[in-house]
């Protein structure tokens, strides 16, 4: 038996497009943004838009990656 395992980016944007507000998806992805070592909001969109066309990422998506980043 094979598993495959998703690279971090990829796993990264699933998550991220898919996120719901409420359940584990949050912690999940800033648990990917510290294991890649992202440091703002652009590079997220940026390894998003590698994967999916920028008219799937919706306002509330980009939203909330943007509060991950407020201080």
């Amino acid at each position: 038996m094979k598993a495959y395992v998703p690279e971090p980016d990829y796993l990264l944007a699933m998550k991220t497009l898919a996120a719901r507000v409420e359940g584990t998806d949050k912690h999940d992805i800033q648990f990917l943004i510290k294991l890649m070592g992202l440091t703002s909001a652009e590079e997220v969109f940026s390894i998003l838009e590698t994967y999916y066309p920028h008219q799937q990422i919706k306002p509330a998506t980009q939203y909330f990656v943007e509060e991950l980043f407020e201080k």
